[in-house]
């Protein structure tokens, strides 16, 4: 990397950190606002055109932890087909997230007592409530997701859009999606033998290490049958990735122009290339920490994969004609690869960014009148960390359309 891009690079990331800092000292931890009282009519919530979720606590709970689960029942009504409604159904629910806890409007997780279909999406007990309190147009996670989609990820995380009520309040506009876990109709992976994994700088789980030459941090998330000997297996593996791909003449053979293809024993070209391009569309600096970076590992091959894809509310902020990710995580050497430039080549040929324009305004439609609910509620104070100001949701979401299109048409000009 020539040294003009890595101060470049350095240059953004510390902007970009120092704004984040600011934003939440800004707004520090106000979990009381959650539980004010808000009342909104059912006649309100319904004409807002999207699914109401009401859930209430045991004796009116307050959920201020992200470790103890709290009883409750659900209830989903105004569903677009009657057979998703369902009435007061036992749940769990806790807070979950990192920098997005301590916020104001605050996200949750959900675990049902055995598996539940949630408005047509295929059963499971593990869901999540998302807030999107950061993202002024509420759907750049959505976005990345239908990138996902388009790119033929392996697995790309469903969800609906939803209405909440908490204990009787209207808390807002909020994402009711699958959780990343192990299951046929998500991380499809055989559960006892293959890893989940999450490479994120919180390096919060009970399984974990970090890489002897990049020194990611990796946490293993399928942990149900997790042992020292698995964690050493998996270790040792990621270790011989890393002494491949940063051989001092990778990725040739030594002393030759020759392609070693050894890396093919190691790492899932596709994957990766799909993983990078939804992540280089979307700007999102997650990638340079890292934070929310997830992939599978098949124990049977050995073979590193990433995906699926998480966590873009910071993203989708930058129109830039930058490559901005080109040099995190392992795609400082996998671009080093001819297979490899050529596969994010095909691939971003084949997005259309008039195709993705239709999407973002879809959305917009179909959220509009529950996002005027919501910022009736919230405002807009505060909630947009990373320094991109517009007067409306209608701005936010223009300004996003924009940031994503004109980075696919940046991608498609530039040759890998």
């Amino acid at each position: 990397m020539k040294k003009t891009g890595k101060f470049l690079f350095n240059a953004i990331l510390t902007l970009f950190l120092f704004s984040s800092c600011a934003f939440f000292s800004n707004t520090g931890d106000t979990s009381s606002e959650m539980y004010d009282s808000y009342k909104l009519s059912d006649e309100t919530l319904a004409a807002a055109g999207l699914p109401v979720v009401k859930i209430q606590t045991e004796n009116n709970a307050k959920i201020l932890s992200k470790e103890n689960w709290y009883n409750a029942t659900i209830s989903i009504s105004n569903s677009e087909q009657d057979s998703y409604n369902f009435d007061s159904v036992d749940v769990s629910i806790r807070g979950r997230g990192n920098t997005t806890w301590p916020l104001r409007k605050r996200p949750f997780a959900l675990k049902f007592s055995k598996k539940q279909e949630v408005l047509g999406m295929p059963k499971h007990k593990r869901w999540v409530l998302l807030a999107n309190f950061t993202d002024n147009s509420f759907m750049k996670n959505v976005v990345a997701f239908y990138l996902s989609e388009k790119l033929g990820m392996d697995y790309t995380v469903r969800g609906r859009y939803v209405n909440l009520v908490l204990n009787g309040n209207y808390v807002g506009l909020y994402w009711l999606g699958e959780a990343i876990k192990v299951d046929k109709s998500r991380v499809n992976i055989d559960e006892d033998n293959d890893y989940l994994i999450e490479s994120d700088i919180y390096y919060d789980e009970a399984w974990k290490f970090k890489s002897a030459i990049k020194n990611l941090p990796f946490m293993v998330q399928n942990d149900d049958s997790m042992n020292q000997t698995r964690l050493n297996n998996l270790e040792s593996r990621i270790n011989e990735m890393e002494q491949v791909l940063y051989a001092p003449d990778f990725p040739y053979v030594s002393g030759t122009s020759n392609i070693d293809d050894t890396y093919r024993n190691y790492i899932d070209l596709d994957s990766f290339a799909k993983f990078y391009l939804v992540n280089e569309i979307m700007c999102n600096f997650e990638l340079s920490h890292p934070k929310s970076c997830y992939f599978t590992l098949d124990s049977g091959t050995g073979v590193l994969k990433a995906g699926p894809v998480w966590d873009f509310d910071w993203g989708g902020t930058n129109p830039s004609n930058k490559l901005f990710l080109k040099y995190t995580i392992y795609y400082d050497s996998l671009f080093k690869i001819p297979a490899f430039r050529e596969k994010v080549n095909t691939l971003i040929s084949q997005l259309s960014s008039s195709d993705i324009s239709r999407e973002i305004n879809s959305i917009k439609a179909e959220i509009s009148e529950s996002a005027k609910l919501d910022g009736q509620r919230w405002g807009t104070v505060f909630r947009n960390p990373v320094g991109e100001v517009r007067n409306s949701f209608d701005d936010y979401v223009g300004y996003l359309d924009k940031c994503v299109t004109d980075r696919v048409k940046y991608l498609k000009r530039n040759s890998f």
